[in-house]
């Protein structure tokens, strides 16, 4: 989502961009055009197993070689590499030094600050050693909250004066609120049923367990949930890890319609009565943006962009993990309406400062004042 949006905006704005990733298994190198002023390249592994998040590493260095005949054939020259995630930074970093180019890195989650959020994360020395140089040898940083910037100068001890905040956005002309009633139809959600919605991947860092928890403390009340994302067999471990032991019930109060699109999403949201983050660490979290959009209203964890997103009247902050303050903040605010919430429009508008047109202005500031510091030196 960050990548299309703002590449998209950048590319209104005139500058070329091109998405560098892996081409999948046994495919060639190619190039997709996405937009304008923006195309997708993917480059060619010699692999005999799938390149995933596991073993990428291993193969940075034949990557980086078919960057490079990319570029030789192409002719292409570039001002500057934007890395996403470490092992994106680990490639942007040859290309860097090879071209003398600018390089920003986004991490998007942080090793050491996964590893204190959730015992059950379990990110290695090494992601967290090649972060630490990757933070002390970029020339800048794009960090999503004021709470990210403060974790890399006290975990990665970073040079506070190279991290610039620039917030995630949302485009409001894919997510607006359709009519409630017919969206409940089309899910057919039973007339005085209320409805939270999760929307997200299922790992622990996401409070899935308080989530479920917090769930089976109100059974008592006419309540489903609806978990949308991740993958079927993701959805049969948190089945057989908790439902047995938070006595669940899976097709009479809670369901897993799996990876919807953004069309559908909205679809989903526009028929919830409210957005559940009980998440143990985020890095901004876009869904909470895409649900404020779409009119209704969130309840949170206190972690990454949550505090900034979630203002008066527009949902509930809770502590994370703490499933007992979950539950009552989703009772109060659905059945006993001890909590005020503003109307749909409202809620939507409350997020219309949350644009990509404001991300990609930040990050071509940055790349513009490169430029002109290049043409000082």
């Amino acid at each position: 989502m960050y990548l299309s949006e703002t590449a998209k905006k950048l590319g209104d704005a005139g500058y070329r961009v091109d998405i560098y990733t892996v081409a999948a298994l046994n495919q060639p190198s190619s190039i997709q055009i996405l937009d304008t002023n923006v195309r997708l390249i993917y480059l060619a592994v010699d692999s005999r197993e799938p390149v995933t998040k596991e073993n990428l590493i291993h193969y940075i260095p034949q990557i980086f070689q078919q960057f490079n005949k990319t570029v030789a054939r192409e002719g292409k020259s570039y001002s500057a590499v934007h890395s996403h995630y470490w092992l994106s930074g680990l490639l942007g970093e040859l290309v860097c030094r090879k071209y003398n180019l600018l390089h920003l890195i986004t991490f998007h989650t942080l090793g050491a600050v996964k590893n204190r959020a959730c015992g059950d994360e379990n990110e290695p020395a090494l992601r967290i050693h090649h972060e630490n140089h990757l933070v002390k040898n970029c020339d800048r940083i794009v960090a999503f909250t004021k709470e990210e910037k403060e974790d890399l100068r006290s975990l990665y001890r970073a040079d506070t004066a190279k991290i610039d905040c620039i917030p995630c956005g949302v485009n409001q002309r894919v997510f607006y609120p359709l009519d409630r009633d017919e969206c409940r139809n089309k899910l057919k959600i039973p007339e005085k049923t209320k409805v939270i919605l999760f929307v997200g991947r299922f790992v622990s860092i996401k409070g899935i367990e308080p989530l479920l928890q917090a769930f089976s403390l109100l059974q008592k009340y006419p309540l489903q949930l609806q978990l949308v994302g991740g993958e079927e067999s993701e959805a049969a471990a948190v089945k057989k890890k908790y439902f047995q032991a938070y006595s669940l019930r899976e097709s009479e109060e809670i369901f897993f319609p799996g990876t919807v699109d953004q069309q559908k999403l909205r679809l989903y949201y526009s028929a919830a009565d409210a957005l559940v983050i009980p998440s143990y660490h985020e890095s901004f979290c876009l869904v909470a943006l895409e649900a404020l959009s779409c009119g209704i209203p969130i309840i949170a964890s206190a972690v990454g962009g949550i505090p900034e997103i979630v203002t008066p009247g527009t949902g509930v902050i809770v502590k994370p993990a703490d499933a007992g303050e979950l539950a009552e903040a989703i009772s109060a605010m659905l059945f006993s309406k001890d909590i005020q919430i503003l109307s749909r429009n409202d809620l939507r508008h409350s997020v219309s400062a949350y644009s990509w047109d404001r991300t990609a202005m930040q990050l071509m500031h940055i790349f513009e004042e490169y430029k002109k510091y290049s043409r000082e030196m």
